[in-house]
């Protein structure tokens, strides 16, 4: 069962994750006009298209996390050059856990282009005491990649696995991934394009030499300050430290890689200076939830 009113407190949160897939769009190919018989979240991950919610047109670009409930017509369509990459999470806000895990069925409705539907409220407010504690999702929310997408990969991951303890474990991870979207309305986060003008000249650098390995001594090259006062600053206004910050560049490049290119993981770990493939392995998967083998796969599934 769904909500009957668009809201709910924290505490009666009770989700159910029915479905949960990564799609890979085909050049200008589309899905819908449609609605379905439950709650969607859909976040694009790479590349970029348009979503059309009702009657609202939106971009659709990497950390765009889309919205709507049961009922809402939507319709989604790549780019041509540069078609997007979608998770889907299908769900309820308030439902009993399935006996078992596993791939459920799904009520998709198609819906004939020249019908006009008539338009349904597509906002839910998860309350709390204090106001600014509440979250209110719309029909887009444009977020912070790096922080939200290890949690769709991971959820997407344990969904197809036919387990009696599957159901209540996907609960968990819904919970904490809007959790995660309310945080990242409240927790500070720097990108290359703001900031102090040594921040975003370190900021630059950092992006650009994403592919080498961590040297704290070109933070006193690139700027004449000591890398602690350096630090210090980079962090206050980001959020992150400079290690942080490259670190999470070169996972960008690395996702990058797998999902556009067929370059094998041993030449990419070693163009990314990980210090085995072993290794690389490994912090990729502590960072995204899934192995690079798998997440290209998974990037490439209709």
């Amino acid at each position: 069962m769904g909500l009957k009113a668009a809201c709910v407190q924290w505490n009666e949160l009770t989700p159910v994750v029915s479905y949960a897939n990564l799609y890979t769009g085909d050049p200008g190919g589309s899905f819908g006009p449609r609605y379905i018989a439950d709650y969607q979240f859909i976040l694009v991950v790479s590349g970029k298209g348009q979503a059309v919610i009702q009657s609202a047109a939106y971009e659709a670009k990497p950390g765009d996390l889309f919205y709507y409930g049961p009922h809402v017509v939507h319709t989604f369509t790549a780019d041509p050059q540069d078609p997007f990459i979608l998770y889907g999470i299908h769900f309820s806000w308030q439902a009993p856990l399935p006996a078992r895990g596993g791939v459920k069925a799904i009520s998709v409705i198609e819906v004939d282009s020249d019908e006009s539907p008539v338009p349904i409220p597509n906002t839910m407010m998860i309350k709390s005491d204090k106001e600014e504690d509440s979250l209110m999702l719309g029909d887009k929310q444009s977020l912070h990649l790096d922080r939200i997408e290890p949690r769709f990969a991971r959820i997407v991951e344990l969904y197809r696995m036919d387990y009696d303890y599957i159901p209540l474990l996907l609960r968990s991870l819904f919970l904490e991934l809007i959790i995660s979207i309310k945080q990242g309305e409240q927790l500070p986060h720097l990108g290359r394009a703001t900031g102090s003008p040594i921040v975003r000249l370190v900021a630059e650098k950092l992006h650009r030499h994403a592919e080498d390995k961590y040297d704290r001594g070109w933070l006193e090259t690139w700027t004449s300050y000591h890398p602690d006062y350096i630090s210090r600053v980079f962090r206050r206004e980001t959020g992150l430290t400079p290690y942080d910050y490259f670190m999470k560049e070169k996972l960008a490049l690395a996702k990058h890689a797998l999902i556009h290119s067929d370059e094998p993981l041993a030449r990419l770990a070693d163009r990314l200076s990980a210090a085995s493939i072993h290794a690389f392995t490994k912090w990729f998967k502590e960072h995204t939830g899934l192995p690079p083998g798998k997440y290209r796969q998974w990037s490439r599934m209709i």
